[in-house]
């Protein structure tokens, strides 16, 4: 895929620095360089459960009770706001699983499909889980790990193939494999220009591991006459940072960080041609950086990508989040990309610290007012026929959950998603 990039330097200019992330960054003056926090858990860290026994197929019962029509915001004078007692980012109590189920079987599917980090272990467990169920008909996608165990692909599989066979006009649900190249093994201290057996081993796990899953998929499409495929590929990467024009060997460093990625893109579109695949980070942040933003550390933006990125992780900052896209969009067009991707903190993000420039939360249970407006923003056309005042929303063509749905870490995230589609299919009211 070949695009001009010819802004990029004039973008990336003065404000990338070669260093390594931590959770949270130490507050620096001024006229200091941008500094990145580096949060996400690689997949190969995640969990890991054993297959439950009796594996069955799903029940269609009273799950797919109570959807309703999509209420969609046409004006400025349908824009009711949602009013709370508390304007501040608490919220006290969490609902049941139960109860969340019931207020998913009440909505219709997203408008746009939302991806997610590999689901827990825990929610892949019980392939008739209505919580699950319910999840994966409203977002249309199943995020599983490029490790995933052969249960947890049978029962995305079966998951996925009961959602598609309801005939409710929605896409089909559909399957995102996510990947953390140069985790596996690959020494962190190692430079981008190492090319040994390290480098050719990374390189054959992710091969692997995607021809086994593509494999393990057609044999349970097979089995249930099914034609449920991969339609994202979701890379994580943040090993690698670049270093500034003019620094010694920035030029070979440089083009040794896109030489590492470009292995991943080519190896994914070979085996999925039809997925879609996304890089996290390959975008705009905000920052301690002297304009206050820059982009994130890892790419040059001439690696292969089919989009660009960017981390709504401040939902309670709505114009933070707004200015974050904007910002993304303007440097896509200007390299002649069409989409950015959103990667969205629900129930969770960065809080701003007295000491540190953010800190990471992961349980963060925040006023769900937040959730809804962002989901009203990102999913709503209306918002985007307004981008100077909201933001080019129609840009995000897709989502992707960070951290994983129904993570047990993030507790309230089942609370925070009622609220967010709520306001994504054009309801006012708070969970």
């Amino acid at each position: 895929m070949e695009k001009s990039h010819k802004l990029v330097a004039v973008v990336l200019g003065g404000l990338i620095s070669a260093f390594a992330g931590a959770k949270s960054v130490q507050a620096v003056p001024p006229e200091s360089e941008p500094v990145e926090t580096i949060h996400h858990e690689m997949i190969e860290d995640m969990p890991e459960m054993s297959a439950p026994s009796g594996l069955r197929s799903l029940a269609d019962s009273t799950r797919r009770a109570g959807v309703t029509q999509k209420a969609v915001i046409e004006s400025d004078s349908d824009r009711q706001q949602v009013v709370t007692s508390a304007g501040s980012c608490t919220a006290p109590s969490l609902p049941t699983t139960e109860q969340l189920v019931a207020m998913m079987a009440e909505l219709p599917p997203l408008p746009k499909v939302h991806y997610s980090y590999p689901l827990h272990p825990t929610l892949l467990a019980d392939p008739d889980s209505p919580l699950l169920y319910q999840y994966v008909r409203l977002a249309r996608a199943i995020g599983l790990s490029s490790a995933a165990k052969v249960w947890q692909i049978i029962t995305a599989v079966d998951v996925c193939d009961q959602i598609n066979g309801l005939g409710d006009g929605a896409v089909p649900a559909s399957i995102a494999i996510n990947h953390s190249p140069y985790h596996n093994g690959f020494p962190a201290g190692l430079p981008p220009t190492y090319i040994g057996p390290e480098y050719d081993a990374e390189i054959n796990i992710y091969r692997t591991r995607l021809t086994g899953v593509r494999d393990q998929i057609a044999a349970q499409n097979a089995s249930l006459g099914s034609l449920v495929d991969v339609s994202a590929i979701l890379l994580n990467s943040e090993r690698f940072s670049l270093k500034k024009d003019g620094e010694p060997g920035a030029a070979e460093w440089n083009a040794a960080i896109i030489a590492k990625y470009t292995p991943f893109y080519d190896i994914a579109k070979e085996i999925y041609p039809g997925a879609r695949v996304e890089w996290y980070g390959r975008g705009i942040q905000e920052s301690n950086a002297r304009s206050g933003w820059s982009p994130f550390p890892w790419f040059t933006f001439e690696e292969p990508s089919d989009t660009l990125a960017c981390s709504l992780y401040r939902i309670c900052e709505v114009e933070t989040m707004r200015e974050t896209f904007r910002r993304t969009c303007e440097l896509a067009y200007e390299m002649g990309d069409t989409e950015v991707t959103p990667w969205i903190a629900l129930g969770s993000g960065y809080r701003r610290d007295t000491v540190a420039f953010q800190t990471w939360a992961q349980d963060w249970d925040y006023d769900t007012v937040y959730s809804l407006l962002l989901g009203r923003e990102v999913n709503q056309r209306w918002y985007s026929t307004l981008p100077e005042r909201y933001a080019p929303w129609n840009a995000a063509k897709v989502v992707v959950f960070y951290p994983a749905p129904f993570d047990p870490r993030t507790p309230a995230w089942g609370k925070h998603f009622i609220a967010y589609a709520r306001g994504a299919t054009g309801r006012n009211d708070l969970p």
